[in-house]
């Protein structure tokens, strides 16, 4: 039985083993640091095309050992990743597979993830179909005002990489945001996490009375809110923004921003 860790945690759990730095690693396979560094913490995992590279770090990091403590401790690791394998095998060939059998396992992660981002990217019906399942646009009262036809929702989403997107319309605006804090509100949180928003232009009472209650919701799963909003010498907007905010302020975790001039 096989137990999965990533490329990265391996490695650094090696180097931790071996008392072994990052810029000693570096400068004994002749590699940048900052590339290694990049493997430690999963941001880029080595392709099956550079395996030279964990060629030359198993060589480095069995020359490393210096005592049986070490040597025991790279057993127990090699025993967690492969349950039933070959105890009798040398140490080296031991970090050698513990490496390649890691990052195998980084980069069927790393397809895994691109093949969900695929789903998401401009052009597929995701952004569609979010929002017609939003909780907004199911709203009712608000569900007519706020209607849109399946054509202008497969258009309001422009894309600018696979993680970022242009939202076009102040109404599709509200709609995605308000689903937002309506699908955070649902999920508990340690008292550490922030919701920030900024929103610039007017929202209708209803709206606004939506907007009021998801955060509400937020706020007793433990979201900390801050909100940047604009405001100005507009005395009825103030005394609206006042309405409005007091309930959340009085929790101790909503803390509006404003500003007055762009």
């Amino acid at each position: 039985m096989t137990t999965y860790m990533k490329f990265g945690e391996s490695l650094k759990i090696l180097l931790s083993i071996l008392d072994i730095s990052v810029s000693r690693l570096s400068k004994a396979i002749n590699l940048d640091s900052s590339l290694i560094s990049r493997w430690i913490n999963e941001r880029r995992t080595p392709s099956y095309k550079s395996s030279i590279y964990i060629e030359n770090i198993s060589e480095y990091l069995y020359k490393g050992i210096r005592n049986s403590f070490q040597e025991n401790h790279i057993n127990n690791l090699y025993l967690k990743i492969f349950e039933d394998g070959d105890i009798n095998i040398g140490t080296g060939e031991k970090i050698k597979k513990i490496l390649l059998q890691c990052q195998g396992y980084s980069i069927e992660c790393r397809k895994q993830a691109m093949e969900e981002n695929k789903l998401k990217a401009p052009g597929s019906n995701y952004n569609a179909k979010f929002l017609r399942k939003s909780p907004f646009y199911q709203n009712k009262g608000v569900h007519k005002k706020y209607n849109m036809s399946s054509e202008h929702d497969s258009k309001a989403f422009s894309g600018l990489t696979k993680e970022d997107k242009i939202i076009i319309g102040s109404k599709n605006i509200l709609c995605v945001g308000l689903s937002l804090i309506e699908d955070a509100s649902a999920r508990k949180c340690d008292n550490s996490d922030t919701i920030y928003i900024s929103f610039n232009n007017e929202m209708d009472s209803r709206c606004l009375s939506y907007y009021k209650s998801a955060l509400l919701k937020a706020i007793e799963n433990g979201w900390n809110v801050v909100n940047l909003l604009r405001l100005n010498n507009n005395i009825a907007r103030t005394v609206k923004f006042i309405d409005f905010a007091w309930p959340l302020i009085v929790t101790g975790k909503f803390t509006p921003y404003y500003f007055k001039k762009y």
